[in-house]
C-alpha cells in the first residue's frame, strides 16, 4: 500500500505514514505564507529601525505607508488585469492580493520622522531613535 512498509499494530494506524505525507501534499495549494515577506534591521550607530517588505510587481502608487502611536500600517492594492482571451495561460504560480501589515515600533522611536523610499520592488521604512532616548555624554566639571 503506497509502497511504504509500516509496522501493524502502531497507535496511529498501519497507514499512517502514507496519511501524514499525503496530508502534507493536499495542503500545500492552499498555504500562503505571511506577504509580504520582510527584513527587520536596527543600524547600531544610529539606533535607527528600518524595515524591509518585498513587494515586487506593485507600483509605488499601488502602496499607502502610514504611521501612529504604535507603529506602522503598510497597505497594497493589487493590480487587476483585464483577461484577453488572445492569451491562454499556461501557468499562473505568481499571485497579487491586496494586503495590510501592522508593524509595531517601540515607543523610543520618532514615527514623526520615519522615511519610506521604494526600489526595486523593495519598500524601506527608516524609523529614526527619539532624541531624548539616544545616549548623551555627559561632560564632567
Amino acid at each position: 500500500m503506497y509502497g511504504v512498509v509500516t509496522t501493524t499494530g502502531f497507535p496511529f494506524g498501519d497507514d499512517w505514514i502514507p496519511n501524514v505525507i499525503d496530508g502534507m501534499y493536499s495542503c500545500m495549494e492552499d498555504f500562503n505564507p505571511k506577504f509580504p515577506l520582510s527584513n527587520i534591521f536596527i543600524d547600531k550607530k544610529t539606533g535607527t529601525f528600518r524595515i524591509e517588505l518585498a513587494l515586487a510587481g506593485y507600483a509605488k502608487d499601488d502602496l499607502t505607508v502610514t504611521a501612529n502611536g504604535k507603529g506602522i500600517t503598510v497597505e497594497g492594492k493589487a493590480k487587476t488585469f483585464e483577461k484577453d482571451d488572445n492569451i491562454e495561460t499556461i501557468k499562473h504560480n505568481i499571485k497579487s492580493s491586496d494586503f495590510s501589515q501592522f508593524i509595531p515600533v517601540e515607543p523610543e522611536y520618532d514615527l514623526s520622522n520615519t522615511t519610506v523610499s521604494y526600489e526595486n520592488g523593495i519598500l524601506t521604512i527608516e524609523v529614526p531613535i527619539a532624541e531624548d532616548k539616544k545616549p548623551k555624554v555627559i561632560k564632567i566639571a
